[in-house]
């Protein structure tokens, strides 16, 4: 095992989880640690956090680790200190290859039997570095299999399931790269592990095998403002990739583009829409049926209003085949996004300060009774920094509901200000007190809250 002291530096998260390891072209140098070394990797730390290899059926942690199976005989294996300080860390750094589609690897973290922990109960987070200069290059957060141990060692051993995740390379593909493994605590006195094993380097002949595939899913609502679009913003992409979103209404010869096309300038009458995602390696589709039914006369607007609510669907319970009261005088726009009002869109924003309460919810007292959480809208997701009243926030490794939480868990609970988040040039201001437990926002209609 190698101490020594570095950097802390918060990531954004991305959650994969899959099945068994994929096949791939390329392993890394000793990727699967079975030289019972590090010769292929280097080791470093941050406030005495241990990283080094660890055998099959010996007891490397306070608990019984003898049960935990391995592809192998060796395994990575980083965490911060035994204290659990958050400020602690262990890192593994690949040696230096050549950059292809992606690396996929395996990874498992104990969880103490009984104890109050969060699901991910530590931060697990992976960079890709360039490899002269030491620079980074792209950075995810992931949440992975978690075995629950119990009892001293060859007491009560305890088998848990390696999970297998995928970080995208396209963007430095051909570039010579290095990746690096950290880990680091979220509860005090809790030094926690996590394994990692078999990483691979995934060229363009591997991408059929890859299972974070996304899923389309189609749909019908209305913006904020009250127009009627096409709504793909319930597809999932496990990797976080970007989604490109392409619609054909059954009958027209083009395509509509983005997550939410308007429709408001079809005719009234019975429609079929198909939504195509990809991510750059695998597609899905999906299709939805819907009636646009002639204009309501305006004694009946409460009827129309419950229409539009319908249509929104907040419960996700959005049948595949709905009827919808519009007004088929409007003009089609690109976009019908709730972005603002019609015409803005996110980029016309960036760089001023949106005030606003689209968040989740914020909690004066996070999950421990300890410090304070806000948990954004899935728009939301993927903010380089927030912070309260100037003191920076961590990014969660969890999810509430796919959306990205942020947390002071050693600060004061029951703090009242400003949270801010920036998002390259965007700033979102939200401002939180603390008169409730907690105090929830309002997500954006066709945002699946």
């Amino acid at each position: 095992m190698i101490r020594c002291d570095g950097v802390r530096r918060f990531l954004w998260m991305v959650t994969i989880t899959m099945s068994p390891a994929a096949p791939a072209a390329t392993p890394l140098a000793d990727g699967d640690f079975e030289s019972g070394s590090l010769a292929g990797w280097s080791a470093s730390s941050r406030l005495d956090g241990v990283a080094g290899v660890v055998t099959q059926g010996e007891c490397f942690s306070d608990f019984d680790t003898t049960g935990i199976v391995f592809a192998g005989n060796h395994a990575g294996l980083i965490r911060g200190n035994a204290d659990g300080d958050p400020d602690s860390a262990g890192m593994l750094t690949s040696a230096p290859f050549t950059a292809g589609i992606g690396v996929a690897f395996r990874a498992l973290t104990e969880r103490i039997e009984g104890a109050r922990l969060p699901d991910m109960p530590v931060s697990f987070s992976v960079r890709i570095l360039d490899a002269e200069a030491g620079t980074e290059l792209a950075a995810v957060g992931l949440t992975t299999s978690v075995v629950s141990l119990a009892g001293a060692c060859h007491e009560r051993p305890a088998n848990g399931a390696f999970t297998t995740h995928y970080v995208d390379t396209r963007r430095f593909s051909g570039r010579s790269v290095r990746i690096q493994f950290t880990q680091s605590p979220v509860v005090r006195r809790a030094g926690l592990f996590t394994l990692v094993d078999d990483v691979v380097r995934l060229d363009a002949e591997d991408s059929q095998v890859l299972p974070d595939r996304p899923r389309a899913v189609a749909g019908v609502s209305r913006s904020s403002s009250g127009r009627l679009r096409l709504d793909g913003s319930r597809s999932t992409e496990p990797s976080r990739m970007v989604l490109t979103h392409r619609w054909r209404v059954a009958g027209e010869a083009f395509e509509r583009a983005g997550e939410f096309p308007c429709i408001d300038d079809l005719a009234p009458g019975r429609y079929q829409a198909t939504l195509v995602v990809s991510n750059g390696l695998h597609v899905d589709a999906d299709s939805i049926d819907f009636v646009i039914r002639e204009p309501v006369p305006v004694d009946d607007e409460s009827e129309a209003d419950d229409d539009a609510g319908d249509a929104a669907d907040p419960d996700g319970d959005l049948p595949k085949d709905i009827g919808l009261g519009v007004d088929s005088g409007g003009l089609l726009a690109e976009d019908c996004g709730d972005e603002g009002d019609a015409g803005e869109t996110r980029e016309a924003a960036e760089g001023a300060a949106e005030e606003s309460r689209d968040f989740r919810h914020y909690n004066p007292a996070a999950w421990d009774g300890q410090g304070v959480a806000i948990v954004l809208c899935h728009w939301m997701n993927g903010m380089d920094a927030c912070s309260l009243n100037g003191e920076p926030l961590a990014l969660h490794p969890n999810q509430s509901l796919g959306r990205d939480i942020w947390g002071d868990y050693d600060g004061p609970p029951g703090q009242n200000g400003a949270i801010e988040c920036t998002r390259g040039t965007e700033r979102f201001v939200f401002n939180v007190t603390a008169t409730t437990e907690l105090e929830y926002g309002t997500c954006r209609p066709g945002s699946g809250l």
